[in-house]
C-alpha cells in the first residue's frame, strides 16, 4: 500500500479466521429490505469501530514518544486505484450506524474516483482497514501508517469445510490480519482485539443494537 507518510521500523501481524455465513445472511436481508447494495467492508469497519471504544490502546498514536489514546474513532478506508490505493477518513464511527457508513464509504469512493477529496477528508485517521479480497488475497502484511498503531487487511472469502456441532459443514470463510506496532500494542491486547471482531462478526445482530 502507498503512502505519503512515515511508517515504523516494524511491525507484526496477527491473523483470525472468521465465519462469515451470519453476515453473509444479514447483508443479503438489507439489501433486501433498503434496495442498497452493501457489502462486507461496512460490516467490518462497524466491527472495528466497536472493538476500537473496547481496546482503546489499538486506537491510538506515538506522539513525541507519549502514548495517545483517542476519544474518536476515524478511519481510513483504503480505496483501490490503477495505482496504489487512497485512503479517505470516515470520522466519528463509532456513533454511525451500518447504513450511515455505507453512504459515507460510497461518498468518499466516489469523490476519490473523481479526484475531489478534500484535505480534511484524508487526514485525523486513528486506525485504517484495506480490502483486499477482491485481489484473490488470503494473507496479507501491511505498512502502518503513522502516527497510528494499527492498521486490519481484509482477505477473500473462501467456502472450507468447518466442523460445528461435531458436524462437517461448508461454510464462508475469511481471514483478517491486523498488522500493528509493537511500541504501542502489545501482542495480547491484539489477539483480544481480534477476537472481538470475529465475534461481533460471526453475531452481526449486535451491531444494530
Amino acid at each position: 500500500m502507498e503512502a505519503n507518510v512515515p511508517v515504523p521500523q516494524q511491525s507484526l501481524t496477527i491473523t483470525v479466521e472468521v465465519n462469515m455465513a451470519a453476515a453473509k445472511e444479514l447483508k443479503a436481508e438489507l439489501t433486501k429490505i433498503t434496495g442498497g447494495s452493501y457489502s462486507f467492508t461496512e460490516f467490518i469497519v462497524r466491527c472495528a469501530a466497536q472493538a476500537l471504544t473496547e481496546f482503546k490502546v489499538v486506537n491510538s498514536s506515538l506522539i513525541d514518544g507519549q502514548v495517545l489514546e483517542h476519544d474518536t474513532v476515524n478511519i481510513g478506508v483504503a480505496i483501490a486505484l490503477p495505482r496504489g490505493f487512497s485512503v479517505p477518513v470516515i470520522k466519528d464511527v463509532q456513533r454511525k450506524s451500518l447504513h450511515a457508513i455505507r453512504h459515507d464509504i460510497l461518498t468518499l469512493a466516489k469523490k476519490v474516483h473523481e479526484g475531489k477529496l478534500l484535505p480534511d477528508e484524508t487526514s485525523g485517521g486513528t486506525f485504517s482497514v484495506a480490502n483486499l479480497g477482491m485481489f484473490g488475497v488470503d494473507q496479507i502484511t501491511l505498512n502502518v501508517h503513522s502516527p497510528e498503531s494499527a492498521i486490519l487487511g481484509i482477505c477473500r472469502i473462501v467456502n472450507r469445510q468447518v466442523v460445528i456441532d461435531d458436524a462437517v459443514m461448508i461454510q464462508p470463510m475469511m481471514n483478517l490480519c491486523l498488522s500493528f506496532d509493537p511500541q504501542l500494542i502489545d501482542s495480547t491486547v491484539a489477539a483480544k482485539f481480534m477476537s472481538r471482531v470475529r465475534e461481533l462478526l460471526e453475531q452481526p445482530l449486535m451491531l444494530l443494537a
